[in-house]
């Protein structure tokens, strides 16, 4: 039923429990699974290049911890998968990736933000569960 699944991990708990569940969808549907990590930039506005610099190294080793924790869960699992690094928004790059990847389904955590957040800020979830063009398992 499912052929591609996709699986955005940000590190975080819920972000682990999807990525285990979406490795015994892949191996039950035997589906390509693709794990994808987005690293928002932050706008520094009148910032010197030397702290854009600095900022930006920051993002990135925090980037490579995320997908050496994603591939350390895929291998305690016995499971292969493409891990991917991505800059931008994180539920507009979610997105696109998915339909250029022809994604037939995308699990990932939800973090449970307050409601005062939610409205404030958005949530990743929400915003991929309801633009989304394929199923979207969302892991509390």
């Amino acid at each position: 039923m499912f052929k591609n699944i996709l699986v955005p991990f940000d590190g975080s708990e819920q972000a682990v429990k999807a990525l285990e569940i979406a490795v015994g969808f892949a191996k039950g549907e035997r589906a390509r699974l693709k794990v994808l990590n987005v690293a928002e930039m932050v706008p520094v506005p009148g910032a010197p290049t030397a702290t854009i610099f600095l900022i930006d190294q920051g993002i990135s080793r925090m980037q490579e911890l995320e997908l050496k924790k994603a591939q350390y869960v895929i291998r305690r699992h016995g499971a292969k998968a493409d891990v991917i690094a991505e800059r931008g928004h994180p539920a507009d790059s979610i997105l696109r990736f998915a339909k250029r990847n022809k994604t037939d389904l995308i699990i990932m955590g939800h973090r449970g933000k307050s409601g005062l957040q939610r409205f404030l800020l958005g949530s990743v979830s929400d915003a991929v569960a309801h633009h989304a063009h394929c199923a979207v398992l969302i892991v509390r």
